[in-house]
């Protein structure tokens, strides 16, 4: 079980990791140690964290999270910053999307503890098939 404060932490989070992709369009990693609320994200450019990246915010973003209702496009006459950070952390924390990815890269961390996975393994958690089937979910 994945505590409701760390989902809304990774939603925080991934919503700065993706503003700051848009201003730098420098792909970003995210990064959890899988147990404390302490998340973080980087440019790639940058040295990779001590900890698993969880993913990495690029030109896909919203092909992880979904669409958000919020203007994406900083070019955009209705581009907000503010509506779009809470667009993406309404779209995390809601339908339990956030919950799900979290548990999936936990349970990626265990098989990388136990040796069933090598660390360098990218995640990938079928996230975008997460987010297909909350955007085909009508209710």
């Amino acid at each position: 079980m994945i505590d409701e404060e760390h989902v809304k932490r990774f939603a925080a989070v991934y919503a700065e990791a993706a503003l700051t992709f848009l201003d730098t369009r420098e792909p970003q990693w995210l990064a959890w140690d899988g147990q404390s609320h302490a998340f973080d994200f980087g440019s790639t450019e940058m040295d990779a964290p001590p900890i698993p990246v969880l993913l990495l915010v690029d030109e896909n973003w919203t092909k992880v999270i979904g669409e958000v209702a919020a203007a994406t496009d900083p070019e955009s006459p209705d581009f907000d910053v503010d509506a779009l950070r809470a667009a993406i952390v309404a779209q995390i924390d809601g339908e339990g999307f956030g919950e799900r990815l979290l548990l999936r890269f936990q349970e990626r961390l265990e098989k990388i503890a136990s040796g069933d996975e090598d660390e360098d393994e990218e995640f990938d958690g079928d996230i975008e098939s997460e987010a297909d089937e909350e955007e085909d979910d009508p209710g």
